[in-house]
């Protein structure tokens, strides 16, 4: 499957984690692509 490059949602998602004392948490309705962006974030930090 093909991921769809969100690079806004997971420029905002970089900001927060310098953070460590907050729990992140990403809402939505459901089948948005929450779990997408959780699993494309690890690829965008190492580039």
């Amino acid at each position: 499957m093909k991921l769809i490059d969100r690079p806004e949602y997971l420029e905002k998602l970089k900001m927060w984690l310098e953070h460590t004392d907050v729990i992140k948490i990403v809402t939505g309705v459901r089948r948005c692509g929450k779990s997408i962006i959780n699993r494309a974030r690890p690829k965008h930090l190492a580039a």
